[in-house]
């Protein structure tokens, strides 16, 4: 079974660009950023057995994936600029974060 059919792809607008994500599970919510010139199926994997205990959201990274790619200089600002905005789109307030990469590094920022 393919990815799109297990995981369907969800858009939100985020500061004016539309962001794609998977929103999968119940429980707290978690979110999980992929790394630079990655995307959300970098989670793939891990989305079943994460879900089991928590909502995820699984996000492509403004500028990655099928999340728009605007011609913007993409500086650390600018990534947590949108991942306020992100959460803020979804309904959530408070979230686990885990990373790789630059995702990572995103909300130590």
């Amino acid at each position: 079974m393919e990815p799109f059919d297990r995981y369907p792809p969800q858009f939100v607008s985020v500061n004016q660009q539309r962001t794609a994500y998977i929103r999968h599970g119940e429980g707290p919510p978690l979110v999980l950023l992929h790394g630079y010139i990655g995307s959300i199926w970098n989670w793939e994997r891990q989305i079943e057995a994460l879900g089991r205990r928590f909502t995820l959201f699984v996000p492509d990274v403004l500028g990655q994936g099928f999340s728009d790619k605007p011609r913007i200089a993409y500086t650390p600002a600018v990534y947590i600029e949108w991942l306020r905005g992100f959460l803020d789109a979804v309904g959530v307030k408070r979230a686990h974060i885990a990373g790789n990469s630059m995702g990572a590094g995103l909300p130590l920022v």
